[in-house]
């Protein structure tokens, strides 16, 4: 007979934890400067989206709404002389994997409880 704990399906799931957020940190070092700032304002803004019911968690995701928070993070990084679609670009581009990420997370814990 199979002891209890053993049949949960989730026990060994956050023994890889460590080793994908160590992943990330170091993936994330190799980014050039101007990219980890856009990282780090990102994060910020998903930080404050991220509570229970908002509307980054919802199942079709306004595209208009998506495009106007990564440009609206975008905008406090371009100036006249920066190339300002580049900027939108890359902003955009690492607000969505940013946003798939916690989204995947968010369903992988929710599907436990």
């Amino acid at each position: 007979m199979v002891p209890f704990y053993k049949t949960l399906p989730f026990l060994d799931y956050y023994k890889n934890e460590d080793e994908n957020a160590k992943d990330l940190a170091m993936t994330k070092e190799m980014y050039p400067a101007d990219t980890l700032q856009y990282q780090s304002a990102v994060e910020n803004r998903l930080d404050e989206l991220e509570y229970e019911g908002s509307w980054i968690y919802d199942e079709y995701p306004d595209r208009q709404r998506l495009k106007a928070e990564a440009d609206a993070i975008a905008g406090h990084f371009m100036s006249e002389q920066s190339g300002g679609c580049f900027i939108k670009a890359v902003v955009g581009m690492i607000f969505n994997c940013e946003l798939c990420r916690r989204r995947c997370r968010y369903r992988r814990y929710r599907r436990f409880w």
